[in-house]
């Protein structure tokens, strides 16, 4: 198997793993550091490497992710051969996360970059998970020079308390 194939079920792999892997169920924000990004999740986080082809290339996917009060939060980075590469790579990976949602429908979310991105995408999808349940995504790439971080969020149902506390306040040095 190759090509996004085996991407989607790698990924699909990962996501089901941090599903599996739940943390307390209340809202217990901490700040945690993926490469050179500090964001924030509600849980403690496990922690996954896997080797991804995006940009026509082998990359080492690393990702953080955690299950509180219903929904799977989870911090993604990869870092490109270039900038270019790196652009590639958002839409590649953009297209991969609505096919793991079963959904080519998406709309774009409201969302304030930070100032230091490059690039920055965010947007809103209603799909299924992978045992086939109705599920909404907050999917955010952001990519700063040759560095791509994707930040996710889904639930049965989301709001506003839940994705904005994940989605502000992200630092790099």
């Amino acid at each position: 198997m190759t090509g996004w194939s085996a991407v989607c079920l790698r990924m699909g792999g990962l996501l089901t793993l941090a599903a599996l892997q739940a943390c307390t169920p209340a809202l217990n924000w901490r700040q945690v550091q993926l490469q050179d990004l500090k964001a924030r999740l509600p849980c403690k986080a496990d922690t996954a490497t896997r080797p991804v082809p995006l940009a026509a290339t082998p990359l080492d996917l690393q990702m953080m992710g955690c299950e509180a009060d219903g929904a799977l939060f989870a911090i993604s980075h990869v870092r490109a051969q270039d900038t270019e590469a790196a652009t590639q790579v958002v839409q590649q990976w953009r297209a991969f996360a609505l096919q793991a949602l079963r959904t080519e429908a998406s709309q774009p979310a409201s969302w304030q970059a930070p100032a230091w991105a490059t690039q920055a995408v965010s947007l809103r999808a209603d799909g299924q998970n992978p045992k086939g349940q109705p599920v909404q995504a907050r999917l955010t790439w952001i990519r700063r020079g040759a560095d791509v971080y994707h930040l996710a969020v889904y639930a049965e149902t989301l709001t506003e308390s839940i994705t904005q506390p994940f989605l502000e306040d992200l630092q790099t040095p």
